[in-house]
């Protein structure tokens, strides 16, 4: 078997990753997915990383978790 350059395997590489973050995108947008990125304080992120570790969820399940909670609150205190 031919031994590929590290060009030439950095380009495959490459070439993989890109296709597979395309169909993961594309899977997430199918289901109806939007991204979305902010900039935050250190400690708010740190507060959610930890709330995320504890509750078992990623990191984006988290960050929805508590958005939802946040409108509900919101709209209760009307």
């Amino acid at each position: 078997m031919k031994r590929l350059s590290d060009a030439e395997l950095a380009t495959r590489v490459r070439e993989r990753n890109l296709k597979g973050t395309a169909a993961y995108r594309e899977r997430l947008t199918q289901a109806g997915k939007s991204q979305l990125a902010i900039w935050i304080p250190g400690e708010l992120r740190s507060q959610i990383d930890t709330a995320a570790g504890l509750n078992n969820r990623t990191l984006s399940a988290e960050c929805t978790e508590l958005l939802q909670a946040g409108f509900e609150y919101r709209e209760l205190a009307k």
